[in-house]
């Protein structure tokens, strides 16, 4: 009976602490994670002045501006990588025709939505703030 207890404790405090750094988060950044890392348990938070940097199960790291829009994704220790569904526009019909079979494993966003994705071959690509590819360059 005390096993049981002790068990249901630890998950109550558990889900307690999970809550509790989700609510830390700007209320876009609790958005993002639920659109596109549905399912993803948050392990770690460290909130500052200007950002949000976010740790989920899958190891995936995410740092958030102060109003909770993505700056960095850093998914290279992930099995599956960056969801291809962030993506948009014409940098989603060059990944789909050009990488569908690679994996996103980095990706930043600059204050004025300039994007930089790297693929899982060493691939770059550099898009603009409306998704249009302005540039591919392949890695070493």
């Amino acid at each position: 009976m005390k096993r049981v207890f002790l068990v249901a404790f630890m998950v109550f405090c558990t889900s307690v602490v999970m809550m509790a750094k989700i609510k830390e988060l700007p209320q876009a950044a609790q958005q993002f994670i639920e659109q596109y890392y549905p399912g993803s348990t948050i392990l770690l938070t460290d909130c500052g002045n200007s950002s949000c940097k976010v740790l989920l199960d899958d190891n995936t790291q995410i740092t958030f501006n102060k109003k909770g829009v993505w700056t960095e994704i850093d998914a290279e220790k992930t099995e599956t990588g960056i969801p291809v569904s962030l993506i948009e526009g014409n940098a989603l019909q060059v990944v789909q025709l050009k990488f569908a079979d690679r994996k996103i494993i980095d990706a930043s966003q600059d204050k004025k939505g300039n994007k930089e994705f790297e693929l899982s071959n060493g691939a770059e690509l550099k898009c603009d703030a409306n998704w249009t590819v302005k540039a591919i360059e392949f890695g070493d």
